[in-house]
């Protein structure tokens, strides 16, 4: 599955809930799909995006807080789950973008741990969060986002990807700086954009 094509289909079920996103070209291709909307925080450190996430699910009472992290960058941080585990907060989804490779470009030699056998499902779920899945495909994209999306969780989901180089042009747009967007993403949450 391609990662554009499974935004779309993220997007579509996302409804207003805030997004914190690892960095990489996701990033740029979600950009191009929402713009540049106050409640979604691009390009995220490596291994930051899910523990944010999970710290505005237990401290806010937002309905609903999205982290859409790398396999790399969840492998980076992959402690994260294991405090998911314990406090299970039932407004957070982890979306895993995997592509098997770090960089979300994937060309090169650097693969991560999942092109290896590291099944993060399976990883979550020892950690305790029972909501888990895989998908491979964009029809379970399209039966399953609905659900990660809206019914209480802890969630997380893994897309498994296609990795592919950055060749597209319509994607040379990159989003605004990520200090001035915490600060924009701040001022929109205690507003109650949503």
């Amino acid at each position: 599955m391609r990662r554009l094509d499974f935004l779309r289909v993220f997007v579509k079920y996302r409804g207003d809930a805030p997004i914190i996103l690892g960095p990489g070209l996701a990033g740029r291709e979600l950009f191009t799909i929402l713009g540049d909307d106050p409640t979604v925080l691009y390009n995220m450190d490596m291994a930051y995006a899910a523990p944010l996430c999970l710290g505005l699910a237990l401290s806010t009472s937002l309905p609903r807080v999205v982290a859409l992290e790398g396999d790399g960058s969840l492998l980076a941080g992959l402690g994260v789950l294991t405090t998911v585990g314990r406090y299970q907060p039932p407004a957070l989804t982890i979306i895993v973008l995997d592509n098997e490779a770090y960089g979300s470009f994937g060309v090169g030699e650097m693969r991560t741990a999942t092109s290896a056998g590291v099944d993060l499902e399976q990883v979550a779920r020892s950690c305790g969060i029972p909501n888990t899945c895989t998908l491979r495909t964009l029809e379970e994209a399209e039966s399953t986002l609905p659900l990660a999306l809206a019914t209480p969780g802890p969630w997380v989901v893994v897309a498994k990807l296609e990795a592919h180089g950055d060749t597209d042009p319509t994607f040379a747009r990159v989003p605004p700086d990520v200090a001035d967007m915490g600060l924009r993403f701040y001022e929109a949450l205690r507003r109650g954009d949503r």
